[in-house]
């Protein structure tokens, strides 16, 4: 499992400032995920990553060609070891969206994202500064599995298997990675969860 990401480190202790921070770690993180599970695609799907087809399709039907993809590819534990990395980047998926998709609000303690929903009514969640680190947290975990599982598909795959007893005679290709837990799902706050307090906005 990877360390603490090195990007929380304090930088300044302006509460504003470390909530988009926060926002900002998420919005990189998020983006490399997208392109390791991409990376993921192209190794079980034998294509490059960058393929046109790929940047025609979402994130939802790109996990479930990935689960196709696995299904051919991979041994029992391979499958459910991609099993697992869907679960995380849909729940990575969801989090993000939440706070991609709101607007902060610093007047309540602790500060709140609000979004409206499918039928327009607004939809407040909490924004608590370390809530908002825990959902980096698990993008960093979800990259670091992400290239876990790639390595090792990169020798127990379907096409890749007889490479490495060929290389390898005798040995056992190495173990799938440990299982990382779900995140915890940023769910909405009860119409009564706002607080007045807060910090300041410049």
């Amino acid at each position: 499992m990877p360390d603490d990401p090195v990007f929380f480190d304090p930088i300044t202790d302006d509460p504003w400032h470390l909530h988009l921070h926060a926002i900002g770690a998420i919005t990189v993180l998020w983006n490399k995920a997208e392109s390791y599970a991409d990376h993921l695609l192209g190794l079980l799907g034998h294509f490059p990553p960058n393929n046109i087809l790929l940047s025609a399709v979402g994130n939802v039907t790109k996990m479930r060609l990935l689960a196709r993809l696995a299904n051919d590819e991979l041994d029992a534990e391979g499958i459910e070891a991609i099993a697992h990395f869907i679960k995380l980047f849909d729940r990575c998926r969801e989090n993000r969206n939440v706070i991609m998709h709101s607007r902060l609000e610093g007047d309540s303690d602790p500060p709140t994202l609000k979004k409206l929903s499918s039928t327009g009514a607004q939809v407040t969640f909490s924004a608590d500064l370390e809530a908002l680190r825990d959902v980096a947290r698990s993008m960093d975990v979800l990259l670091w599995y992400a290239f876990a599982i790639a390595k090792i598909s990169g020798h127990r795959s379907r096409l890749m298997r007889p490479m490495f007893e060929i290389a390898h005679p005798g040995e056992l290709p190495p173990p799938w990675p440990e299982k990382p837990p779900l995140p915890r799902k940023l769910d909405p706050l009860p119409p009564q969860g706002d607080q007045q307090g807060g910090f300041p906005r410049p």
